[in-house]
């Protein structure tokens, strides 16, 4: 007799998947994608990443302002990029010293208490809307957090005028993490660059739905073969504890 299955048996078979259909025919593309490959992650735990081949460095842009959802701020391009950062605390009137020919130099800014994210360091974004919009709000340790629903993490790999023109790649390319790329996008640059493979949508309970790109040969993609369901196995019995008589 199958037994029925409750939110907590959902849970413990792990990841679901779907493929998704790529787009048929010519597709638009950024003018600064140039190409696409993907690296398996073989040997490892982790899934296949996409990286994208470009012609500059993609997290930030010309005009790029924030708006602010919960405790992180997003920018989103129209091309499919997003840029986000997470924060801790809330903004507020900070006095900050910034050097200017040198010289040392107070100034006041709206910043967020220090955090330890990213080392400490201070990153600056202008507000698109709210009530700071216009305004450059800082903030002290940014985090990288999961992209936002309907985006997908990815590399991106520069490739500059030199080694476009023949240069040695390992002087010339720069590898890049950190870019979200929407679903669109994702799905647009696999049917332009890479259409002999597949795309997964996974699901998992309590995670954002997200992309994994997977080998055209492939029954099921490599996120859900390493998480086989194992219904029949029996949940984690914590370990005793307490004290000797």
């Amino acid at each position: 007799m199958t037994p029925a299955i409750t939110p907590e048996l959902r849970e413990r078979a792990g990841p679901s998947f779907e493929w998704v259909g790529l787009p048929v025919g010519p597709q638009p593309l950024p003018e600064w994608l140039l190409g696409a490959t993907v690296r398996w992650m073989d040997g490892y735990a982790n899934s296949p990443d996409l990286w994208l081949k470009v012609d500059r460095p993609l997290r930030d842009w010309p005009g790029q302002s924030f708006v602010r959802e919960g405790q992180a701020l997003v920018a989103r391009h129209a091309d499919g990029r997003v840029h986000q950062w997470g924060f801790q605390g809330e903004f507020a009137e900070t006095e900050q010293v910034r050097y200017v020919n040198g010289q040392a130099e107070r100034f006041t800014i709206l910043a967020t208490p220090p955090s330890e994210g990213c080392g400490g360091w201070p990153v600056d974004c202008l507000m698109a809307d709210g009530p700071h919009a216009g305004r450059l709000v800082r903030i002290r340790g940014p985090w990288s957090i999961g992209q936002p629903a309907g985006y997908n993490d990815v590399c991106h790999t520069v490739r500059t005028p030199a080694i476009i023109a023949g240069a040695p790649s390992y002087r010339e390319e720069i590898g890049l993490g950190g870019l979200g790329i929407s679903d669109d996008l994702f799905l647009r640059a696999v049917a332009r660059f890479l259409p002999h493979c597949r795309v997964a949508r996974i699901s998992r309970p309590g995670w954002r739905d997200r992309l994994e790109i997977a080998d055209g040969f492939w029954d099921e993609p490599k996120t859900i073969r390493l998480n086989r369901p194992r219904l029949d196995a029996p949940p984690a019995t914590p370990l005793a504890t307490g004290e000797a008589a």
